[in-house]
Order: structure tokens, then sequence, then C-alpha cells
């Protein structure tokens, strides 16, 4: 019995030591009553090998019998648990070196839902260290919004046992949103001290993103409509939205130049500053590597710009200027070919592009391109509809429209044994006051129902039609003067009683009409037009609000000889080439000179050189200003290709007239002249007026579009003029703002003129806009301009107008002579 005794104690002492090994691996309740059992069985044994009536050998041993069982069931036990625990070890292990990409974690949580166990992978999904989470609740894990707060408790989801899939939004350490799927069982082992949840939680960013851009490529599949109708609008939104859903700084749209030797950036958005720019240019020439891998893949992956080979020519130049890390290049197709594309740039940290958001690339580069090809085929069919017919505001004739159809009535009222034919110019009084008051929209909508008004009085078989701005002009055939009067009285009257309402305010309007009849004499459609313009004028002259019958006379006549002449000296001027350009620099203000001058029209008159004021206004009564625009388009282009080659650096601003918003062959014509002499687009800086933007934004916002998508630049001039000048500078896309002098002339002894350029300058460098300086004619101006911030000024003071364009500067310092711009 002595042996057995022995072997017994042996087994228990084991038992003892594994048990408090157990102990002090996982020190769980389960295991401290186990250590504990086995410790008494083992001490009460030892007490009985150490008392003395104990025989060792012989004597029955039947007693130890039970005891010697106990020992093995306990000792089975314990290496059950140690299995159990090396299992619970291997698992922790296993999620442990699960890798960041699975996007998996582990935790174990108690009855009461505190974390006890996680595994370290957790700083990868969450951001947060295991021992951060160790005795927290699920729930301060979680966020307000998460669908799942806290775990289902087991009568809640008898499930449970077999385990749940739930949908959680957990929370990082900086309070970011972190979607996630939550794998969550009970488990329900006391004496192994597994009585608790156990959770796997994995990532749904990369599905939440999906999603996410899934829905962004939808929602701008359904304003397709609306990017076909206007793709300069396209693009900027298409780019804001694409810049949003994938987080990244920059977007940027390409074309290709249609000799294919540039790539032009037509939209720059930068998310950040929220800020829209273009005009970058690529030499397709320098970059042969990177176009071929564009063409080879659908999308073309950078993670890292510093060993990609197939970016390796922009590394140096457009990859380090722009401090870009990671891009995706979508080619945008049309047909096959490649026309453009669109890059997707992210700067900063480094970054890895999955597979969503790589087929989102894909996605929009496509959907740019729709919105080209279908928008260019609108845009075309729609612009040539109402090139040919319509004013796009009012509905009625337009100008060219009009004055073929006029002739057309003159000509037939000819053949007739007595010609009849009444014109009625019908000019709104003041109208540029309620433009300036309340705005250009409010002007255009006024226009609009004024347009309504003359239809509604329009009689039968006349034409009617919008001239320009506040005009129009109505065509009555077989109407004596006495009748044509009436009608004008009519037309006035309702005029004067029209009401239109805005806000808290009723506005009236009153015209000044002049009627030419055609009566005996041939005459031609622009004669009938001059008559009718100058009863009109004489209309105005005589206090405005009136109906005026042109009656020949001789100052009447001398007025209208006078412009007939003008008309016939610019008409002889273009056909022989005696317009002349002359330069005037435009001075960088600050550390920079630049080599920047505007090509300034004049036209010859004998000796004389007249400035456009002399003839400009004469030619838009007749039509005249498209011959100017590609005179001077033609001519500026080809003198800067020539001054270029010994001055690369050379920059022109080169003024369009208004007509030129709705003059598409006027934009062809301009890229065939830079496409002829190989112009860099950027060296060229297009110009227009407030007055003539504002007047017909839409137009306005479309001309500057698609001259910026060939890589030009745009100044707006005469900034300021109206009151509206702020509001509308956001709408317009322009590269400069060119002051309006008379806020300049004064700048030096007027404080207001002080405040209003402050304000002006303020307005436009908070819209990343350059600014430009007119009529800078001395020292103490220059000198507060540059205090301002202004970039650039222009006036007699900094340079004359020359034949040739100025030297440069080697400093912005200026010469001593002062005189009148």
């Amino acid at each position: 019995m002595g042996t057995l005794l022995l072997f017994s104690i042996t087994t228990r002492l084991i038992g003892v030591a594994l048990a408090l090994w157990l102990l002090l691996r996982d020190r769980r309740l389960p295991f401290l009553l186990l250590a504990g059992l086995t410790t008494l069985m083992a001490a009460r044994q030892t007490f009985t090998l150490l008392h003395t009536d104990v025989p060792w050998r012989g004597g029955p041993w039947e007693t130890e019998v039970p005891g010697l069982l106990v020992s093995f069931l306990v000792l089975g036990v314990v290496l059950a648990s140690m299995r159990l625990l090396r299992e619970d070890n291997r698992q922790f292990s296993f999620w442990d070196n699960v890798s960041r990409e699975a996007g998996f974690a582990f935790a174990h949580l108690d009855p009461h839902q505190t974390l006890r166990r996680i595994s370290s992978n957790i700083r990868e999904l969450l951001g947060h260290s295991p021992e951060d989470l160790e005795g927290l609740s699920f729930r301060t894990l979680t966020a307000p919004e998460s669908p799942l707060r806290a775990l289902p408790a087991r009568h809640e989801a008898p499930a449970l046992n077999q385990g749940l899939r739930r949908e959680a939004i957990l929370r990082g350490p900086d309070g970011q949103r972190i979607p996630v799927h939550v794998f969550v069982r009970f488990l329900d082992n006391p004496l192994h001290g597994c009585r608790g949840y156990s959770l796997v939680i994995a990532d749904r960013r990369q599905e939440v993103q999906a999603r996410d851009l899934q829905e962004t490529i939808s929602s701008l599949a359904r304003e397709a409509e609306e990017l076909i109708a206007n793709e300069g609008w396209g693009l900027v939104h298409i780019a804001e939205h694409a810049a949003r859903a994938l987080s990244l700084e920059r977007i940027t749209i390409w074309w290709f130049s249609p000799d294919h030797q540039f790539l032009r950036c037509a939209e720059n958005f930068h998310r950040t500053e929220g800020r829209h720019t273009a005009g970058e240019v690529l030499n397709v020439a320098e970059t042969p590597l990177y176009l071929d891998a564009l063409r080879a893949s659908r999308v073309l992956v950078v993670e890292n710009p510093g060993s990609h080979p197939h970016i390796s020519e922009l590394r140096d130049t457009y990859i380090a200027r722009h401090g870009i890390t990671a891009l995706l290049n979508a080619p945008i197709l049309i047909e096959g070919r490649m026309t453009g594309v669109v890059c997707f740039e992210h700067t900063g940290e480094p970054r890895t592009w999955n597979e969503s958001e790589i087929a989102f690339a894909g996605s929009i580069a496509d959907l740019v391109a729709l919105a080209r090809t279908a928008g260019h085929h609108r845009q075309r069919a729609e612009h040539l509809a109402h090139q040919a017919y319509l004013d796009p505001l009012t509905g009625l004739m337009n100008w060219q429209h009009l004055q073929r159809r006029l002739q057309e009535e003159v000509d037939r009222e000819a053949e007739r044994a007595e010609a009849c034919l009444a014109l009625l110019y019908i000019d709104l009084d003041q109208f540029r006051y309620i433009n300036d008051t309340l705005g250009h929209e409010t002007g255009d909508h006024l226009l609009a129902e004024v347009a309504k008004e003359l239809i509604a009085h329009q009689p039968a078989d006349s034409l009617l039609g919008r001239v320009g701005g506040d005009e129009f002009v109505l065509a009555v055939p077989q109407m004596e003067p006495e009748a044509a009067r009436t009608l004008g009285e009519t037309i006035r009257q309702r005029l004067a009683h029209f009401g239109f309402d805005v806000g808290d305010r009723d506005i009236t309007l009153s015209a000044s009409i002049g009627i030419a009849p055609l009566e005996g004499a041939p005459a031609t459609a622009g004669d009938l037009l001059a008559r009718a313009d100058l009863a009109c004028s004489q209309a105005k002259e005589e206090g405005r609000n009136r109906v005026t019958l042109y009656a020949p006379g001789e100052t009447a006549e001398q007025i209208m000889s006078e412009r007939l002449e003008t008309f016939h000296r610019i008409r002889n001027a273009l056909n022989r080439d005696r317009f002349r350009l002359l330069y005037q620099p435009i001075r960088g203000l600050g550390g920079e000179t630049g080599d920047f001058h505007e090509a300034l029209l004049r036209m010859e008159d004998g000796d004389d050189l007249l400035p456009p004021g002399a003839f400009l206004p004469t030619a838009e009564r007749f039509s005249l200003m498209g011959e100017i625009d590609r005179w001077v388009v033609r001519n500026a282009l080809a003198e800067l290709a020539v001054l270029r080659r010994q001055r690369p650096g050379l920059t022109f601003s080169v003024n369009l007239s208004a007509r030129a918003f709705n003059d598409q062959p006027l934009f062809d014509e301009i890229r065939a002249q830079i496409h002829h002499w190989a112009l860099d687009p950027a060296s060229v800086v297009f110009e227009i007026t407030e007055t003539e933007a504002i007047a017909n934004i839409e137009a306005a916002k479309t001309m500057i579009w698609t001259l910026k998508e060939m890589g030009c630049r745009f100044s707006l001039d005469d900034f300021g003029s109206g009151f509206a000048s702020f509001a509308y500078l956001r709408e317009l896309p322009v590269d400069l703002v060119k002051i309006d002098g008379r806020f300049i002339r004064e700048l030096a002894g007027s404080t207001l003129d002080h405040a209003i350029v402050r304000a002006l300058v303020d307005i436009a460098d908070t819209l990343g806009k350059e600014v430009v300086a007119e009529f800078v004619e001395n020292g103490q101006t220059l000198a507060l301009l540059r205090d301002m911030g202004v970039h650039y000024g222009q006036g007699y003071y900094l340079g004359r107008p020359a034949e040739e364009p100025a030297p440069v500067l080697r400093r912005p310092n200026l010469p001593s002579a002062a005189g009148d711009h």
C-alpha cells in the first residue's frame, strides 16, 4: 500500500504543478479552483504519508483506489485545459499573423461585453493598440451612428451560439469612423473560462467606398444631359465630384492639341483650395513612354512615382513640381482614339489604389468622353441654329438673320410700284442703370419680358428682332409713316405702363423709338437702319420716352453721312489691310518683370492713326466687328510667332468684341492660327470688357471655356465698372482682371478710389485671379498699387504704345516721364 500511496501522491503533485502553471499563464477562476482542489488533495495524501500508523508494505490497498481514480481525473482535466489553452493561444497567434491587407482582427469579451483580449492586428484595422482597448466596453468603441451599439444578449439572439453577422461603425483614436462587419459568437464553457463573446471584426471600408464610388458615377450619369449641354461646366462638375469621392487633392483633365503635339490642361481642380485653373501644357515629344503606357492600359496605376518606369520623363518636372506621390491616369477614348487623359493625383503620404478606385477612374474617363462627344454634336447643332436665326435671350431674330430678312423685304418692296415699309428702332431708356443696380440677371429677365410685349403688338407679316443690348427693331411692310407713328406710340405707352416686380419694387420702363419709312427712292437695309437709328438718337436728345419720325435735314443728313463715310472707310481699311497694331507693355510690379504686352488696334486715316473709339461704334452698328476680330487675331498671332523666336517669353493680350461670343468660326480661326504658327497657347491672353461679358454671362462663360480649352488665358477688362462686378467674377473663369482706369487715375488723391481699388484687389486675390491696373500715370500711383499687391501695371508712366514691343526691363523700376493714357 505504501507504493500505491506514493504513486498517488506523485500523481497529485504533478496535477498541482500543472494547475499552478495554468494559473500563472491564465488567471481565470476555473484554473484557480482547479489549482486549489489539486493542492488540497495532495496535502491530504502527504498528511496520510506522514502518519506513523500507515504501513509501507502490505495491508489493504483498496482504500486508495478511489483517491487514485480522482487523481487521474483531475490530471486529465488539467491536461485538457492545457490543450484548450494551447488552442486558444494558437487561435490568437493565427489572428495576430493575419496580414494588414486582410483587414481582419479578433477579440474576446466577457459576458458583460468588456474587452479582455484583442489580437495585435487591431492596430492596423482601427488604429488602437490592444493594450488601449483592454477593459473597455464594446459600446465605447462604437460610433453614435453605428447600427450596432451593443452586442446582443443570449436571450435576444437564440442563434448567438452558432454565430451572427452584424454591421457596425467603430471609432479610431482620432474620431475617424470605420465601417466594419462584426461576426459574433457566444462561448459558454465556464470550466475553461471562455464564457463570453468571441468577435471577428472585418474591414468594410473598401466595400463602402466601392458603393460610394458607384453612387458618384450613377449621380453624374443622371446629370449627363446637363454635362453634355455645357461641357465647360461639365468638366468642373466631374472634377469636383471625383476629387471628393476619392479624397484627392488634385484632378486634372487634359486634351490633345489638334496636331497631337501637346497635351493641354482644360481643367485643374485643387480640392483644398477650391480653385479651378487651366492652361498648363505638356510637350508630347518629351513623354513617349508615358503616352505608350496610356495607350496600352485602361488605367495606368502609379503608386511609387520615384521608381515607376513609365513616368520617368515626368518625374523631375511635372511630378516634382506638384508634389505628386501617387496617381491614376485614365485615357479618354473617343471612337477608339485617345484624345486626352484624366489624372487623379494624390499628394502627401504614400497611397495604394484598390480595384474599386481603379475602376472608378476608368468610368470617369468614359463619362468625360461621352460628355465631350455628345456635347460637341449638340452644341454644334444648337449653335448653328441660334447663330443662323435666333437671339438666345429673347427668342427673337438675331442681328444677322434680321439684316438678311430686312434686305429681302426692302428688295421686295422695291419691285412694287409704290414701295412702302416702316422700320421702328426701339431703344430702352437708361437700361444700363437697371443692370448696374439690380444685376444683369434681372436685366436679362426684363429684356425677355419686353420681347413678349413687343411680340404681343407685332403686326402680321412683320419682322421683329433684337439688335443687341437693349435695342430692338420692328419692320412692317405696307405701313404708312403715320400708321407707323401710331404703332410706335402704342408700343411706347405699353412699355411705359409695363410693371415688372423685383422683390418689393415695381420697375417701370420708357423707350425712345425712331421710325424710318421706305418711300420712293430705293434704299438698302443698311440705309434704312441708319435712318431709324438716327431718328431714335434724336428722340433721346429731345428728352427720351418719345417717338420720332425720321425727317431728312441738314443735321440729320450730316450725321448719317458721317456714319456712312466711316463705314466705307472701315470697309476700305479691311479690304486694303489699313489697320495697324501697336503694343503697350504690361509691367510686373513684383520681383519678376515678364514680357507682357497688349495689342492695341488702330486704323490708318491718311497719315494719322485713329483710336478704336473713332471707328468701332460704327463697325458695331454695321456688323463689321466679326471681320475686325479676325484681322486682329490673324495679325497679332502672326506677329507674336515671329517675335517669340528671339523673345521666347513674350505674351500678347488680344482684345475681342462682344460679337465673338457666338462666333464659332472665329474660335476655329484662333485654333487654326495657333496650330499654323506652332504657338504656345499660354502666350496668348484674350481680353473682353466686363460690361460685354456680364451682358451675356452664359455666352461669355462658354467662350472663355472654349479658349481656355485650347490652352489660352483670359482677361476681364474694366473690372469694377458695374455694381455687380464681384458677384459675376466668381462665375467667369478668367485668369486676370484689369481694374477700370477710372479708379486708378486719381488713386493718389482719392480715399474713395483707394478703398474701391483695395476691395477689387482683395476679391480678385481671394478668387485666385491676377490683377492688372491700367492708367498708371505717376510714380505715387505705382507705389500705392505695389503696396496693395497688384500684380501688373499698364500706362504711359510704364510705357507708351509703340509699333514694336518694348524691351524687357531688368528690374521693374520705371521711367521718370509721365503722361496721359
